[in-house]
């Protein structure tokens, strides 16, 4: 099937235009570019005139709180009705699917930066394997011509910093440091926000983690490595935040590919990374998931982790094997 292109600039610009009521939706578990990306957007479209809210599955995580704006909510004011739904960092339907199916037939906006993307919106924007949605809303905005204020820039320099891991990851390419420049440029400070960002690990974040590396087991001579963390695991350490987990077992060294499993609002998911060219998208998608090639996921509805750790397990073993 041949992939629906881009709308152009023209198009888009029409359509936000014609729009007086408009609905963001943020993925469910919003991370740090979910957040950053749809808290950016209020702003910017609030200074623009329009009414604006976005409407998230679940409270930002407290370490996020520093890059939400008002109108971030779990519940609608009552009468609010949109005329024009944006989706931020979705790759298909499924991510936002809780909130859309509230307003059928309403146009959606689809703005996102997974290659793995459905392009499922009646107005796509999707640029696949650009360093975060964050990067792509500044970029699209500023073609548009729209005015992007202090707090909505550093709220996008918060999305391109946790979806990089502070510049880390493959993905981040010279217009992605260009952008960042440009934001600090604007008065914003990139210490202050990282302490905000990075500096402040709650205590129980920190005891799960220290569960999961307890929990690890590693296989393929020990380039892989995977962890299952129950909800009984995550109410022993106070926390549901799985966040950064799955890196921290990649980053052991030696290690080349981790898997994250993890119970969720009765939901199995499944967390992957890698380096290099060992694709953990493909992985992802063959399993009805989705992400990038270093950085995907999937979420099983009827598995258990033992089932579901059966079928990935080979998978991922031959993933590493093809390396060789």
């Amino acid at each position: 099937m041949k992939m629906k292109k881009n709308n152009t600039f023209s198009e888009i610009r029409v359509a936000l235009q014609k729009a007086k009521n408009i609905l963001i939706l943020p993925h469910i578990k919003a991370d740090g570019d979910a957040v950053g990306s749809a808290s950016a957007l209020l702003e910017i479209f609030r200074k623009s005139g329009k009414n604006v809210m976005a409407l998230a599955a679940e409270e930002p995580l407290p370490s996020l709180a520093v890059l939400v704006h008002e109108g971030y909510v779990t519940e609608l004011p009552e009468g609010f009705m949109p005329d024009l739904l944006i989706t931020v960092d979705c790759a298909d339907e499924s991510r936002f699917k809780d909130r859309g199916d509230l307003f059928p037939g309403v146009k959606i906006l689809n703005l996102d930066h997974h290659i793995s993307n459905t392009r499922f919106g009646h107005l796509d924007y999707v640029i696949g394997n650009l360093s975060s949605t964050g990067e792509l809303i500044y970029s699209l905005f500023d073609s548009l011509g729209y005015k992007i204020n202090k707090k909505a820039a550093r709220s996008i320099l918060g999305a391109i910093l946790l979806d990089t891991n502070r510049f880390y990851y493959s993905t981040t390419g010279t217009r992605t440091l260009e952008i960042a420049a440009e934001i600090i440029e604007r008065g914003v400070s990139l210490s202050s926000l990282c302490e905000e960002l990075f500096g402040n690990t709650p205590r129980e974040r920190l005891l799960l983690l220290a569960k999961a590396i307890e929990r690890a087991v590693f296989f393929s001579e020990q380039r892989g490595v995977y962890c299952w963390l129950s909800s009984e695991v995550q109410q022993e350490a106070g926390t549901e935040d799985t966040d950064d987990i799955v890196e921290a077992l990649r980053d052991i060294e030696g290690v080349e590919l981790a898997l994250l499993l993890y119970e969720y609002k009765g939901t199995l998911r499944a967390s992957l990374r890698s380096f290099g060219n060992i694709n953990v998208g493909k992985v992802a998608v063959a399993f009805g998931g989705g992400g990038h090639t270093n950085a995907a996921g999937i979420t099983f509805s009827d598995l258990s982790y033992e089932k579901a750790l059966h079928r990935l397990l080979p998978e991922l073993e031959g993933l590493l094997a093809r390396k060789n």
